[in-house]
């Protein structure tokens, strides 16, 4: 049976895939052999800032929150672009040991001289292996997440080599946090939730009371689609009929330049390139942007093409199973989706 595509979230105005320049058959295609997806949970698509096709699976509906998990860290990073602007940091070459010396006296001299800009393109050189998801695992449920990581010795030099770190994205938040005397919740529903009409927000908490930074947020796919307009749009949004700028134009873009690059595509999105918890792909000769959690959570982005897909899958399996999941979405979305948009 034919899913059922038609817009029903009333965040954004609808446009048919005619009206957005999107092959109709085409994209109802990849709606329909996304049924297959056992563990898929939500399917956007919009354009210019519109919502062209929504469609949920499994027992999911509009109303629904899911557990983002690493999208967690491309928030995180639209949070330092804000914070800069609002005079909470100096520059990108702020200190661990600058902020949190005092808390926690007994870190290295070198584990203290890295830096914000470290933290978010995964330089911070700490010794870590997160592929399969273990050791996210017990620093997540540690008494001192914070410590758990500092006391851990550096593979290397900060600043030279990029390595997954779930827990030094973490560290980064925890930065902002003691900047802002403990308001970042505060400061991040001021400044990026309110502005966005996002008022269903749930977190997940770590036994420090702080908030997981980098993989603790769960929203409606409808408002994670608004992060994906910000995105693509390069900072502003409109939600109320005017225009609003979020974050400035040049951290978007900042964002998005390769600051660390591979050898070779990656995964069935063409990864390439990791800017500011951002990952980059340049597939199909189309520079996109991918905002990724565990298990197949997405927001793919294009700021020349204005598209925003927003994926949503199950979240509490094996690493085997979530990368299988993380796959089949990717592929679902690259073969089928972004091909009806941009070979109508």
């Amino acid at each position: 049976m034919p899913v059922n595509t038609t817009p029903q979230s009333d965040a954004f105005s609808h446009l048919t895939p005619q009206q957005a320049g999107i092959d109709p058959t085409a994209l109802q295609t990849a709606f329909d052999s996304a049924q297959t997806l056992t563990a898929l949970r939500s399917l956007l698509v919009l354009k210019d800032g519109a919502l062209v096709a929504e469609a949920y699976y499994n027992g999911q509906s509009a109303a629904s929150l899911h557990h983002v998990r690493s999208v967690t860290k491309t928030v995180a990073a639209l949070v330092v672009g804000i914070a800069l602007e609002k005079g909470v940091i100096d520059s990108l070459d702020v200190t661990v040991g600058e902020v949190l010396w005092q808390a926690y006296p007994d870190m290295s001299a070198e584990v203290a001289g890295i830096r914000i800009l470290d933290l978010l393109t995964m330089r911070s050189g700490f010794t870590w292996d997160e592929d399969d998801g273990s050791l996210f695992v017990t620093w997540s449920q540690s008494q001192d997440p914070v410590n758990f990581l500092l006391s851990r010795p550096l593979a290397e030099t900060p600043g030279t080599t990029f390595n997954y770190n779930s827990a030094a994205v973490h560290l980064l938040w925890v930065m902002l946090d003691t900047l802002m005397n403990g308001n970042i919740d505060a400061f991040v529903q001021q400044h990026l939730f309110e502005p966005l009409a996002i008022d269903h927000v749930a977190w997940e908490r770590l036994a420090d009371g702080r908030v997981n930074g980098s993989a603790g947020l769960q929203l409606r796919a409808a408002d994670i689609a608004k992060l994906g307009v910000l995105l693509a749009a390069k900072g502003t949004i409109n939600i109320t009929g005017q225009p609003r700028r979020i974050v400035s134009e040049a951290w978007i873009q900042q964002m998005a330049q390769s600051h660390v690059s591979f050898s070779g595509p990656s995964g069935n999105y063409g990864i390439d390139g990791y800017g500011y918890l951002w990952w980059l792909s340049n597939q199909r000769e189309n520079p996109h942007q991918v905002a990724a959690g565990w298990g197949g959570q997405y927001i793919f982005t294009r700021s020349e093409g204005q598209w925003v897909i927003v994926a949503t899958n199950r979240y509490d399996v094996s690493a085997s199973q979530a990368q299988q999941q993380s796959d089949a979405t990717g592929k679902t979305v690259m073969n089928g989706i972004v091909a009806a948009i941009e070979d109508p």
